[in-house]
């Protein structure tokens, strides 16, 4: 099952980088805003996220003519906005020094091209002078820092050498907050950017109990959290938002979570929503609607894109031990199935006490016991069989 999810993942960056080809293709104007459908391609807008994130997800299809293209205007644009020159918008100019999460895209995007290390150097100085307690907030003018705002940093920052003096700082700041965050994908998104800087910060059973509570509050209220996740924030007296799929979160997560054997993405719900991701991906020709039916951003497949990297160079170890596998089986049961530790424990007990009635020859409570024996059994069962292979 790994090695079969390691080769779905590859197909589905394939996709992607083939829909990117197309669109390098047919965009005529200059840079790259926010779009990445048909309308997009020929859209005059264009900015910081946009051109920054082409230049993020296309380093692997650097070789491709119309791609590459694309990526001289960005990078062009991008330098000139840091460097205040007259082929900048005086609003990059300035969202470049005000606006933390277009710094972070920015700097990360221009740390790409050795051409353009003094400018993402430039902008790594700005965002050490911008961190308040350790992490960032929105806005280099604010006073608080914000959870998403940091790992939104600290994701982008990880692969931009001379990161280290602001990285450490933001990972402790993050450790410190994560019991106070509330919403569960919110929760995930900080693990999981702690695990992108370094997998030794997050352990097995945090990364664990937080999808399992992310599990349980869905169950309880499935209308509560949205897909994407959305983040709101302030710039220049304007209301902005990035979008965060919450999908790939989890998938990411799981990712993470599965080791070499990828039990826990290979299990029902984790198969499942990769599943519909990968599929929707592999056939990309052009881009239309993302994989849930919204206008495709370049945000949504840059995050689609790093998931799917992520299987796809994962250490896929398939688990030859039948004991090995089934003790995999049940870790995972333990702590996704549905009422599995509940049915474990009344399994063991009423076993138990079956065996001990009928040692003192109490025949007819031994039966009763037996038939709850039976019952416990066949729920623990179910239980197994809908983590593994649906309900």
């Amino acid at each position: 099952m790994a090695q079969h999810l390691r080769e779905t993942a590859g197909l589905a960056v394939v996709g992607i980088d083939r829909a990117l080809k197309e669109y390098a293709r047919s965009r005529t104007v200059s840079g790259v805003g926010q779009f990445l459908d048909d309308e997009g391609c020929t859209s005059m807008q264009f900015g910081l996220y946009g051109m920054s994130i082409w230049l993020l997800f296309t380093r692997a299809a650097r070789h491709d003519v119309e791609v590459a293209r694309v990526q001289a205007d960005c990078l062009q644009l991008l330098a000139a906005a840091v460097d205040g020159g007259p082929l900048a918008l005086p609003k990059h100019v300035e969202e470049l020094k005000a606006v933390v999460p277009k710094m972070a895209y920015a700097c990360a995007a221009l740390y790409t091209s050795p051409s353009a290390h003094g400018q993402a150097t430039a902008l790594l100085q700005r965002l050490k002078t911008a961190t308040k307690k350790g992490g960032w907030g929105f806005s280099t003018t604010g006073d608080k820092p914000n959870v998403m705002a940091t790992a939104l940093v600290i994701r982008l920052l990880r692969g931009v050498s001379g990161n280290s003096f602001v990285l450490e700082d933001a990972v402790s700041y993050l450790r410190s907050e994560l019991g106070g965050i509330q919403n569960p994908y919110a929760k995930l998104y900080v693990l999981t950017s702690l695990k992108r800087v370094d997998e030794a910060k997050v352990t097995s059973s945090e990364l664990s109990a937080a999808i399992a509570e992310l599990y349980l509050q869905v169950a309880k209220q499935p209308t509560k959290f949205p897909n994407p996740t959305i983040v709101d924030y302030q710039e220049q007296a304007r209301t902005r938002y990035f979008r965060i799929p919450s999908d790939v979160i989890l998938v990411e997560a799981l990712a993470y979570l599965g080791g070499g054997w990828q039990l826990y993405l290979s299990a029902h719900t984790g198969r499942r929503v990769f599943g519909y991701l990968a599929a929707h991906c592999a056939a990309l020709e052009r881009f239309k609607l993302d994989a849930i039916g919204h206008r495709p951003s370049v945000g949504t497949y840059m995050y689609l894109r790093d998931a799917m990297e992520l299987i796809k160079v994962r250490q896929t170890t398939e688990v030859s031990l039948p004991l090995a596998r089934l003790a995999g089986w049940f870790a995972a049961s333990a702590k996704f199935g549905l009422d599995f530790t509940w049915n474990l424990f009344a399994l063991l007990g009423s076993g138990a006490g079956t065996m001990l009635l009928h040692y003192y020859g109490h025949t007819t409570l031994r039966n009763i016991l037996a038939g709850a024996f039976v019952k416990s059994l066949l729920d623990a069962g179910r239980s197994l069989w809908q983590l593994r292979r649906g309900a």
